[in-house]
């Protein structure tokens, strides 16, 4: 039988079988009056389905494997296309997990369906004391870690209050105390198992601090065994820590004597740190959680198993139910664990898990956003074509035997091939296949021997409502595509504006912008800015876009956004290079600090650009800085750049190479590079670091430069940048 022969017989079967929205209804109804767990209490459903319902289930799976493999024709401007969710039928995940039975039950039908979900549409709730914070009043004036949006703060490797400087250095915390040319050590100090790197025997990994009063957080990464559960990877790699037996722990220290810290309290949550902010004194921690059968074989009487873990001081604890969102099609058995922090009173205010990873977390003052990337399935012929998203399961019919194979009727050649078979284990007691959600008696239907690889990817978005430190899971949503980071993401007047790169046709690339209501939907889109671009930096500025993007020149597009529901293109500005970060300088410009290129695409080197954007129908390049250096971290992580407008000075760390004489050896010059703007900007001085030019952190103190380089602080004044002294760390 031809290729395309078997393609007619499966979209001939897919129209067959395609239930009628009346008949859906009826459907839904019936299963909704008919569903009463017999270990329901108080309104609440056990994890155990009855076996009727998991042969209903079982016949979804078998509408999955047959409509999944008709060719889908799903326009954009009709339903938003979901993914194909092998054993994870949409219906049944929209809610809070009722309880542990029933995470469990979730997260075995993930691991036995793959990792590959669809889009996510719950739209759910959760309750919880409000605590309220205060912001903190620094009496200096100070200019520390850059941030994404004023008054929300992020974690770094230094932090200061003015008076004093918290440097995390390898092993230790340094505490300076900030005097300009009196600057000096006060104290240092160790924190619990640090002697270890993170790794299996090994101990506690700092990676970033926040301070808020007299509390400073040390944000660490602890991995160790789960109690009662194997924990060997299972492929003979013993030197690697599964992800999922690894916590992200605050270590709350009082700091209201800064000669002697003292730890009060450790505050933990399983997975690895994803993102933090702080705000009006509560502390916001973001981490990812995988489980995975390799690492830990989840067990339906350790929740710690298949659950996140919070920590206490060392006392571990599954999550409650009430506390994990499941969403409709996770895309992976990955938790976000968000859990938020009374800096003042050094306590857990709340937490909340949403089964489905955050690749990346944006805050503003009311809302902590997430966004995670997810795939459906698309079959491999049909790359290129429009039809790129395998549906979603489909419910059948009750008169539909689900207990035998089903197989197409016979084409016009008299032929027939059977397209879908019961499993046939070795041992024909062994279970281990079946989705524990469906009962052991009930044959499981294999999808259909076809080539399917990963469709385009979306981006899944989730806002948890802030009040004073309390979490409430308020909306999810979809966009097309993938963001480049959390400057990608911007609330503004309640609504969400998205910068993502797509796949389109062919997969090529394109460049899109969206807009979402607070419910997060979709009412406002530009769908293709370019194509064959992808997004490289985005700024938003209340009503105005910036989003650059990049495949031979650098188009800079100036965006109004100013009617939600009508996005529109200002300007374009096309330049050689691209800049992988844009900074607000003033009202009427905008500094972009990249890459250098040529017409052809061709990049490399620094260039700090400033547009003129006074005119947005007009942006043009007002100067253009190659600088004579080969990398910045600051391209690539926006806390080491250092920008103060008022006292208009720029600074960011930089790296030449050169080649040495005796071979491939190459020799590399760090300095810290500071900017002056007096109209235009000029290169004010460098400063010759002691190391290499990464983890390189400036601040400004009433005035006065702190450098730290990775060996020492480096105390400058602004006037002329005279040395005043010098204090080493390491």
């Amino acid at each position: 039988m031809t290729n395309d022969a078997t393609k007619d017989i499966f979209a001939d079967m897919a129209n067959q079988m395609k239930p009628g929205d009346e008949l859906l209804a009826a459907l839904d109804a019936r299963v909704n009056a008919a569903w009463q767990p017999p270990n329901a209490v108080d309104g609440k459903r056990s994890g155990r389905s009855p076996a009727w319902r998991g042969r209903l289930l079982a016949g979804l799976l078998a509408a999955a494997c047959v409509v999944g493999l008709a060719v889908a024709n799903l326009a954009k401007g009709g339903a938003v296309p979901g993914g194909w969710v092998p054993f994870l039928p949409t219906r049944f995940v929209e809610r809070v997990a009722s309880d542990y039975g029933d995470l469990y039950q979730t997260m075995r039908t993930l691991l036995n369906a793959g990792f590959y979900g669809g889009r996510d549409t719950a739209v759910v709730s959760a309750d919880s004391a409000p605590v309220a914070g205060a912001p903190e009043a620094l009496t200096h004036d100070v200019t520390g870690t850059n941030v994404q949006v004023a008054g929300i703060d992020e974690p770094d490797i230094v932090k200061t209050n003015g008076e004093q400087i918290y440097i995390l250095s390898d092993t230790e915390v340094v505490v300076l105390l900030a005097d300009g040319a009196a600057t000096r050590e006060v104290s240092r100090f160790s924190w619990p198992g640090v002697t270890g790197s993170g790794t299996p025997g090994g101990g506690v990994m700092a990676n970033e601090m926040m301070l808020h009063g007299d509390t400073l957080a040390l944000l660490t990464l602890r991995c160790g065994a789960v109690e009662g559960a194997t924990t060997g990877m299972g492929r003979g790699d013993d030197y690697a820590m599964p992800a999922n037996t690894c916590y992200t722990e605050a270590l709350l220290y009082d700091v209201s004597d800064p000669t002697a810290p003292r730890l009060v309290t450790t505050l933990g949550q399983s997975g690895w740190l994803q993102g933090a902010r702080l705000q009006n004194g509560v502390l916001y921690l973001v981490s990812n959680y995988s489980v995975f059968t390799d690492a830990v074989e989840i067990s339906p009487d350790i929740p710690e198993t298949f659950a996140p873990v919070l920590t206490d001081d060392g006392a571990a604890s599954a999550m409650e139910p009430s506390d994990i969102v499941i969403c409709p099609a996770p895309s992976a058995p990955n938790y976000a664990v968000i859990s938020s922090i009374n800096m003042t009173t050094r306590e857990r205010i709340d937490q909340q898990s949403v089964l489905g990873a955050a690749d990346t977390s944006y805050m503003s003052a009311d809302n902590l956003y997430l966004a995670g990337v997810t795939y459906g399935m698309v079959a491999l012929d049909q790359l290129g074509s429009d039809a790129t998203v395998m549906p979603e399961p489909t419910l059948v019919p009750d008169d539909v035997d689900v207990s035998k194979p089903i197989a197409p009727t016979a084409d016009d050649t008299g032929k027939s091939d059977t397209v879908v078979a019961t499993p046939a284990p070795d041992d024909p007691g062994d279970t281990s296949a079946v989705p524990p959600s469906i009962p052991p008696d009930v044959e499981v239907i294999e999808p259909l021997p076809y080539d399917v690889v990963p469709s385009t990817p979306d981006t899944n978005l989730v806002r948890i409502a802030l009040t004073d430190g309390t979490l409430n899971v308020a909306a999810n949503g979809t966009v097309p595509g993938w963001v480049i980071g959390q400057f990608a993401l911007d609330e503004y007047r309640g609504n969400l504006r998205v910068a993502v790169s797509t796949n389109g046709k062919d997969w090529a690339l394109n460049a899109a912008l969206y807009v979402l209501n607070p419910n997060l939907e979709i009412i406002g889109r530009i769908e293709s800015l370019i194509t064959d671009e992808s997004v490289q930096s985005v700024r938003f500025m209340g009503e105005i876009g910036y989003v650059v993007t990049f495949r031979q020149t650098d188009p800079l597009f100036a965006i109004d956004l100013s009617d939600p529901s009508a996005p529109t293109v200002m300007s374009t500005l096309h330049l050689p290079g691209f800049s992988s970060y844009l900074h607000p300088w003033g009202t009427d410009r905008l500094l972009g600090l990249g890459f250098q290129g040529d017409e052809n695409g061709l990049i490399g080197g620094i260039k700090l650009a400033v547009f003129d954007v006074s005119d947005l129908y007009a942006v043009f390049e007002s100067q253009a800085l190659a600088l004579e250096y080969d990398y910045s971290e600051a391209q690539y992580d926006h806390h080491a750049v250092l920008a103060d407008e008022r006292l208009g000075l720029v600074a960011f760390p930089v790296t030449s190479y050169s080649n040495m004489e005796d071979g491939d050896k190459f020799n590399s010059i760090n300095e810290y590079a500071v900017y002056r703007d007096s109209g235009v900007f000029e290169l004010a001085t460098t400063i010759r670091l002691a190391g290499d030019a990464y983890r390189v952190r400036g601040m400004l103190i009433d005035g006065v430069l702190y450098v730290y380089d990775g060996s020492a602080v480096r105390v400058c004044d602004t006037a002329d940048f005279d040395l005043l002294t010098e204090v080493p760390v390491r």
